[in-house]
């Protein structure tokens, strides 16, 4: 078999195994907007973040910026921590809820199926 043969076979098989292979979602269970996704995305990268960090890094206001992070804290998919250095400040950071979240939403394929 040639690379076009070979490049003409997978093509024509990939659909097939995608549909078999993807990992599908309870209707009933939480999906995370694009905007969730991208703040626990920025969390799992960077590590824990203030308000004024988180914002300026989002380009949003620090208003705009704490309510978002105060629904993902009500949630559970973030935690607020003090600034050991600073104890004015707080830190917000994924939660093991959070970041079991992002991995999960990462994966493309079924495990079970693959399995």
């Amino acid at each position: 078999m040639d690379v076009n043969e070979a490049t003409a076979a997978v093509s024509q098989l990939y659909p097939a195994l995608y549909r078999l292979l993807h990992r599908r979602r309870d209707p009933r269970s939480y999906r995370p907007s694009p905007e969730t996704m991208a703040v626990l995305q920025h969390l799992a990268d960077t590590g824990p973040l203030t308000v004024g960090e988180a914002a300026q890094h989002f380009d949003r206001s620090q208003g705009a910026t704490s309510e978002l992070l105060k629904r993902l804290l009500e949630r559970g998919l973030v935690e607020r921590i003090e600034d050991q250095r600073d104890r004015r400040r707080h830190l917000f950071w994924l939660s093991a809820r959070g970041e079991a979240l992002w991995r999960e939403e990462q994966q493309v394929l079924s495990r079970a199926h693959l399995q």
